[in-house]
């Protein structure tokens, strides 16, 4: 696996609805943390990006269905379900993180 050098930028809900009209849209990734909340990142060219709030601070949902009720309405329809790298909790190991890319190839496909 090559080594990571992605980055998250940070994505108002306001500036997801300006995404949302172009043509190609960017591509949507679930991210699962802890006890079933789960992060949203768009995926854009060479662009990644966070789903934030208006304070800047990361969005919280609880359920597929949350993330779904949110993004269909903006034309929508799948995503992509990955697992955060197990590499970035454990101390001492040695292997090389998971790109974005390897990361959304290899995830699992959801439908809204």
């Amino acid at each position: 696996m090559a080594s990571s050098t992605d980055t998250l930028e940070n994505l108002t809900l306001h500036q997801l609805r300006s995404l949302a009209h172009r043509d190609f849209k960017p591509q949507v990734e679930l991210c699962p943390t802890r006890a079933g909340v789960y992060l949203v990142r768009l995926h854009d060219g060479h662009t990644a990006y966070q789903l934030v709030d208006s304070h800047q601070a990361p969005r919280h949902f609880h359920a597929i269905e949350e993330v779904k009720d949110l993004l269909r309405p903006l034309g929508f329809t799948e995503g992509t379900l990955t697992f955060i790298d197990d590499s970035d909790e454990m101390v001492g190991s040695d292997m090389d993180t998971v790109s974005n890319q390897d990361a959304l190839e290899n995830g699992t496909r959801i439908g809204f």
